[in-house]
């Protein structure tokens, strides 16, 4: 049984582990969430600043190209981070099915444990009764 629990707890570290690399994960999935929209709205802001001023016309061009340069990077950095979440999702689940067939292995044991002391009780007991019943009889 201790050899079981052993494999139990590390099981579970290595959940735990695989849960704080998913939770990074996500985290940076938002974090790129958040400097797109960030871009998007610089991109608006600096549109409707060159409508408003001739001057920012020639240069927004320059800026749009860039801007859409950055952004395009941003999303293909996304999508990269996409697969190692998925890849990250079906570790998880894995170690997880790992701890879960540990932690049944260890209710079988004990369910098994349980059923071994019961019958050598119920033998103990069938035992004395007979003792008894032997005694009773030879009166």
């Amino acid at each position: 049984m201790k050899t079981v629990s052993t494999l139990i707890r590390l099981a579970k570290l290595e959940v735990d582990n695989r849960r704080r690399l998913l939770a990074d994960l996500l985290e940076q999935d938002a974090a790129f969430d958040r400097a797109i929209d960030r871009l998007d709205t610089e991109i608006a802001n600096e549109r409707q600043k060159a409508r408003e001023t001739p001057e920012y016309g020639a240069g927004f061009v320059a800026y749009a190209k860039h801007a859409g340069n950055r952004r395009k990077a941003l999303v293909d950095r996304k999508a990269a981070l996409a697969v190692d979440i998925d890849t990250a999702r079906d570790r998880l689940a894995q170690a997880f099915e790992e701890q879960k067939k540990y932690e049944i292995t260890a209710e079988r044991q004990e369910e098994e444990e349980l059923a071994e002391e019961s019958r050598r009780e119920q033998l103990t007991l069938d035992e004395l009764g007979l003792q008894t019943h032997s005694r009773n009889t030879e009166r």
